[in-house]
């Protein structure tokens, strides 16, 4: 059995969730090249997730309990931490969101007798949340996605690449680093707190989305930072395209993700209902900031407190 934990959060609850994928479920069986074959496949899976399923004991909605669409559509919808406290407020601190997940609704879950109790049902799970969070690092801690540029990035890659990346990204927060990087901050902070004052004077003001506004100021330091220039959102009140193709570029890894939930040729069917445009502006995003990075290389080592700076100071063999 493997297992995951997942944590999430809304604006007024915490969430344990607990996710399963024993051995001998319905997964293990191969699925089928066919159509028909397919439809008889999903009917079994169905079946044995809502009556023969290690989770079968636990609350939750029917088609919680016998498939993923209606997880993956509150997904989609981004509303998938409001459908579990929705689901809470129904069945109580423990409910099947999945057939293979579990949410709990109290920060303590780990220790809580709740988990305890499934614990004491399966011992091996409690060896597989040691072996993912302890330290057995051979596990993967995310599923991996092939990147544009065929190279892993930092989340997806294998341990000695990431102690590599991590060792070499860390001098950029270390205490000097970031004392050093306190004024570029503050000139930021100091014009986003301009601009909101000058929003606030004006007579056809009436409510200041305040969101926007942080999200300029983040991206500007951002920007700064990591590529030697400012995107201009606060001065311009816009932002910038490759923040929007940012966005959609998250957008993007949810389909995804929820895609990988399903066998073929469900998970091609579930990745094609994304909006269109979302593949593109991953890609567009990717080139703008492979070449900003490049122009950023260019200047070497500088005076500056800047990401850059830093990573080339200390980019040797041993990061």
């Amino acid at each position: 059995m493997i297992s995951i934990l997942e944590t999430s959060a809304s604006s007024t609850q915490n969430f344990f969730h607990t996710k399963t994928q024993p051995a001998n479920d319905a997964s293990a069986i191969p699925s089928p090249g066919t159509g028909s074959g397919a439809l008889v496949y999903s009917i079994i899976r169905v079946v044995y997730n809502v009556y023969f399923h290690p989770l079968r004991e636990y609350p939750g909605p029917f088609l919680s309990k016998a498939t993923r669409m209606v997880w993956s559509y509150n997904t989609f919808i981004g509303d998938q931490p409001k459908y579990a406290a929705r689901l809470h407020e129904q069945y109580g601190e423990v409910v099947r969101i999945a057939p293979d997940e579990l949410s709990y609704r109290t920060p303590q879950a780990m220790s809580s007798g709740l988990v305890r109790s499934y614990l004491d049902r399966d011992r091996s799970f409690t060896q597989k949340l040691v072996d993912i969070y302890g330290n057995r690092t051979s596990l993967p801690k995310a599923a991996p996605r092939k990147e544009i540029n065929g190279v892993a990035s930092i989340l997806h890659a294998d341990g000695e690449t990431h102690r590599r990346m991590r060792r070499l990204q860390s001098h950029m927060f270390s205490d000097r680093a970031l004392a050093s990087q306190e004024s570029l901050i503050r000139n930021y902070v100091d014009l986003l707190v301009s601009r909101l004052h000058e929003q606030a004077q004006k007579q056809e003001t009436q409510v200041v989305d305040i969101v926007r506004w942080y999200n300029y100021a983040t991206f500007d330091i951002l920007g700064d930072l990591a590529f030697g220039d400012s995107f201009g959102c606060l001065k311009a009140d816009v932002l910038h395209p490759w923040i929007t193709n940012v966005f959609l570029s998250v957008k993007d890894i949810t389909f995804a993700r929820v895609s990988k939930q399903f066998s073929w040729p469900f998970d091609k069917l579930v990745y094609a209902m994304k909006p269109r445009g979302l593949g593109v502006a991953r890609a567009d995003q990717f080139a703008f900031a492979s070449q900003r990075a490049k122009q950023r290389m260019s200047q070497g080592v500088t005076d500056r407190a800047d990401f850059m700076s830093y990573l080339l100071r200390y980019n040797d063999e041993k990061g």
